[in-house]
């Protein structure tokens, strides 16, 4: 799993997003997230494949977004993160429409 801030303060995400690859994110990002004011937004286009680790993940984005009173915009999830959130009843917490 790669990712970058891109220069509009959208965190871009690109490989799978599991219980394999989730630590590592979560050390790596730690360290600098919750102090970046640019970010803004994750870009889940390129998330090949998700599971409830890549969905509590997001979650804990969003929380400790919420904490500095900011939210997080999730774009372009796809539709098995959809499925998955809709699921534990997080879709209105990620922003993602049940329609």
């Amino acid at each position: 799993m790669k990712q970058l801030l891109d220069e509009s303060g959208a965190l871009v995400l690109d490989g799978e997003l599991t219980f394999d690859t989730v630590p590592e994110i979560y050390r790596e990002t730690s360290r600098w997230l919750p102090m970046n004011s640019r970010f803004r937004s994750v870009d889940l286009s390129s998330v090949t494949r998700v599971d409830s680790a890549g969905l509590s993940l997001l979650l804990d984005w969003q929380a400790s977004a919420q904490l500095r009173q900011r939210l997080l915009q999730f774009d372009n999830p796809s539709l098995e993160l959809v499925r998955l959130a809709a699921l534990c009843g997080a879709d209105a917490l990620l922003g993602f429409d049940r329609s």
